[in-house]
């Protein structure tokens, strides 16, 4: 689970998802290339392309003076979870165009950088994750039934059920006490797709 924690808030993050986009259309760039089409500085991209090379979402690859970035194949991720979560970003982030800095702050690209880091920072909590996973596994419960089960205060158990319930991944049931359920949304795929790798990795430990 630290793992989907972990890699969840390092892809909820503007300026990396801008790296990703970026080297869809211009994989082989440079530290200093990425810097000024995406607009941080080098440092800053450094940086950045660090944090994402952590989870082998980037591979770097030496050339003289120069180190050249380019999205990691994920045929090399032994992980599943980090493969599946990769080829889903591949998807997704192959479908938009790498545009100019000035570009990255237009309505379009603000409202699909809001869903996608909406859409990780439903991952971003162990507690989240521990609901879905009974929730998965068990099937519908009352809350106070998945607060006795993960050892959870039942305050934080609500507050947590209805962050995920505003992200349109479970839903309650039925007048007081609700019984809660799993909700697999039907749109956007891209967020049923991420929820379903999700609950793949959580059932599998």
């Amino acid at each position: 689970m630290d793992l989907i924690v972990a890699v969840s808030r390092a892809l909820a993050s503007r300026p990396r998802l801008h790296l990703l986009q970026a080297l869809q259309s211009r994989p082989g760039s440079t530290v200093n290339e990425l810097a000024e089409t995406v607009g941080l500085t080098p440092s800053i991209t450094s940086y950045e392309l660090k944090r994402l090379g952590n989870f082998h979402f980037v591979q770097a690859i030496p050339n003289g003076r120069f180190v050249h970035y380019q999205p990691a194949k994920t045929c090399h991720l032994s992980n599943i979870f980090l493969r599946e979560t990769l080829e889903l970003l591949h998807r997704t982030l192959g479908g938009l165009n790498s545009t100019p800095c000035e570009v990255w702050n237009s309505a379009a690209q603000k409202e699909q950088d809001e869903k996608l880091m909406k859409m990780f920072t439903t991952y971003t909590h162990l507690r989240r994750l521990l609901l879905l996973r009974q929730l998965a596994v068990k099937g519908a419960r009352p809350a106070a039934d998945l607060a006795a089960h993960i050892n959870m205060s039942a305050a934080a158990t609500s507050r947590h059920l209805v962050k995920l319930q505003r992200r349109g991944v479970v839903c309650a049931e039925g007048p007081p006490p609700h019984v809660w359920q799993l909700l697999t949304p039907a749109e956007p795929a891209l967020r049923r797709n991420m929820l379903n790798i999700v609950l793949r990795a959580l059932k599998a430990l």
